[in-house]
């Protein structure tokens, strides 16, 4: 049988439960009249075989549970009338209550009451689940948070206060230490909750050592301070203490069946190492999303909130969040004394949704906060996406790579921007960036993608990371594209792309179908100089006259010209198609290059150039 509590109770108390179901049921036999059907009187009743269906557990005192178990009872009717000599088997359920306190290994379980089994009839006040976990949904997160400060520290819920995670370990009656747990530096905390000897890391002698360790100890790793930053050791912390609280039931169910166990490890990645838990995700996610409510409960981190963007607006005189947001996430990080990405996913889940589109890592550097209209997107969607992917999903994407209107839309800032100059600007220096109108309309000029969790994460673990893309996250993020321009309204579009598609289409309409006459036609229509050409492009310019000519040259050195030059998508495209030379999309170079004529073509060539250069092809 599977290690759980019901087959825990089958193996160690079953006989109690008969013994005490078979008194029961030869103590109220009359209940059982007319639940038979072959005997003409009611005689002696048998319990013959029983067997526990479900069990519903309830948290308790300390360590103490209670409980009802449901079993199934087969029963042994004998005839009463002494004529006749007959007997019939019937089958009964009944309700168990009992108790027990789990630190005795349930050497005190007690039987309370049994009666029939009423679908309902159980009051539970405290559900745990069968592997002794809350039952936590998200919606309640908050008010279970509430409870727990109301327990421990009150004060966090009378005005907006740091938490101190110190203070916290003393009035929750545990102890704190601060010292290296492995060498290499993979587990950001220890709660101990029995005496044990425990291994550690000595950094001083580099080497392995075993000491005592009391129960209600935890252990956190100072690395977790000298690689992150404080809020993550406060947080590590404040979720060892939620371990404590929330889970030491379901830790000593798992001890009944492996009395070694000590502690629960967390490590950096996130989940339980060591012992398989059958409800580790469920009880990381849990210490994962109650830790930051307990540091930002939500009543006091909104009157906080709503206090420091008014000093921000008034200070920067704007009306608009999204200008002040991420001075704003970054004081309320610094009062509350948790990481820049806790309190901006808490400002996120308390209706600041202009919190989602700041301080995203990518590529190197965060991109300029933007946000959209309220509820457009989901919480597994974003506008931003990484190099690699937009590279790899323009070409493997058929829906991205193929439909027509996203030929209109320019890869800029980490985003794919509609190409008008309402969404994209130049600055001083020619570069392109997003305008403040478009970082205020995203919904409105970008496409969207949908982000997954890439490797061996726990998917739950990490849902609150999708809008954690930080510098110091260490989860890895798969994006897709999945027709993200369904909010781009096509006469929106055909507004705001009107003029622009009209001068293309005059010009593409103009084309010949030989090579020489579609880029003589296309020079003259961006006013370039083969010299021009020759300079951005670095190479001479009877190279360049060759090229225009289809006397020499290849793929790679007309696309950089096509480039140089600026030709939308559709110019290019046919160009290539007239030109003796053809692509090879087999090969990765083939793959950028062609990604570059479709979104990254308005840039400036010397960004283009560098971007070539980053994705490794030869210039």
């Amino acid at each position: 049988m599977a290690r759980s509590f019901i087959a825990y109770l089958h193996e160690y108390l079953y006989q109690e439960l008969f013994d005490e179901l078979e008194d029961y049921i030869a103590g109220h036999k009359s209940d059982l009249r007319n639940k038979y059907s072959r005997l003409h009187k009611l005689g002696t009743v048998e319990l013959s075989d029983m067997d526990i269906k479900t069990v519903h557990v309830d948290d308790s005192h300390e360590m103490d549970i209670s409980m009802e178990i449901v079993v199934s009872a087969s029963i042994i009717v004998k005839e009463g009338d002494y004529h006749y000599d007959e007997e019939d088997e019937i089958e009964e359920w009944y309700s168990i209550s009992a108790k027990g306190n789990l630190s005795r290994r349930l050497s005190d379980f007690e039987i309370c009451s049994i009666s029939p089994y009423q679908k309902g009839g159980y009051q539970r006040l405290n559900p745990l689940d069968l592997d002794f976990v809350p039952q936590m949904v998200k919606h309640e997160l908050d008010k279970i948070a509430e409870n727990f400060l109301l327990k421990y520290y009150p004060e966090a819920l009378l005005q907006p206060v740091w938490v101190d995670p110190d203070v916290l370990v003393s009035k929750m009656g545990l102890k704190k230490e601060v010292c290296s747990i492995t060498a290499d530096c993979s587990v950001f905390g220890r709660i101990y909750f029995h005496d044990t000897d425990a291994p550690f890391y000595d950094e001083e002698n580099e080497r392995s050592i075993t000491r005592y360790v009391e129960a209600g100890t935890i252990f956190v790793d100072p690395q977790v301070f000298f690689l992150r930053n404080l809020g993550a050791l406060n947080n590590t912390i404040v979720h060892e203490c939620v371990h404590w609280e929330y889970h030491r039931k379901a830790f000593e169910l798992e001890r009944l069946f492996d009395s070694k166990l000590t502690q629960i490890e967390c490590q950096v990645v996130g989940g339980i190492r060591g012992h398989k838990w059958s409800k580790s995700e469920t009880i990381e996610w849990q210490a994962n999303t109650l830790a930051p409510r307990i540091q930002m409960p939500a009543e006091m981190f909104r009157k906080k909130a709503e206090q420091v963007i008014r000093q921000y607006k008034n200070r920067a005189g704007t009306s608009s969040l999204i200008d002040i947001i991420e001075p704003v996430i970054d004081e309320l990080a610094q009062f509350f004394c948790v990481s820049r990405a806790a309190a901006k996913i808490r400002m996120v889940n308390l209706g600041y949704e202009e919190a989602a589109g700041a301080f995203i890592w990518i590529d190197g550097h965060y991109v300029k906060a933007h946000t959209w209209k309220k509820g457009f997107l989901k919480n597994n969607q974003t506008f931003t996406v990484d190099e690699e992917t937009i590279l790899s999903l323009a070409i493997c994407s058929y829906d991205l790579r193929d439909t027509e209107e996203c030929k209109y839309f320019i890869y800029v800032d980490s985003h794919l921007v509609l190409r008008n100059s309402m969404y994209i600007k130049a600055d001083e220096n020619g570069f392109l960036a997003l305008t403040d109108y478009a970082l205020r309309h995203m919904d409105e000029c970008c496409i969207s993608f949908e982000l997954s969790i890439k490797g061996g994460h726990y998917k739950s673990y990490h849902t609150e990371c999708f809008l954690n893309r930080s510098q110091d996250a260490q989860v890895i993020f798969e994006c897709k594209y999945s027709g993200g321009l369904e909010h781009a309204k096509k006469g929106r579009q055909i507004e705001v792309l009107g003029d622009l598609i009209d001068e293309e289409m005059t010009v593409y309409n103009s084309l010949p179908n030989n090579y020489v006459g579609c880029m003589d036609i296309v020079r003259k229509w961006r006013k370039m100089t083969y010299i021009e050409i020759a300079e951005e492009t670095h190479v001479d310019e009877k190279t360049v006259r060759r090229v225009f000519h289809g006397e020499s040259g290849s793929i790679e050195r007309l696309a950089t010209i096509c480039l140089s030059m600026q030709l939308p998508p559709t110019i290019s495209q046919h160009i290539i198609k007239k030109s003796p030379w053809s692509f090879n999309l087999i090969k990765k170079e083939h793959q950028t290059l062609l990604f570059a004529l479709q979104h990254y073509y308005a840039h400036r060539y010397a960004v283009i150039e560098e971007f070539l250069q980053r994705r490794g092809v030869a210039l």
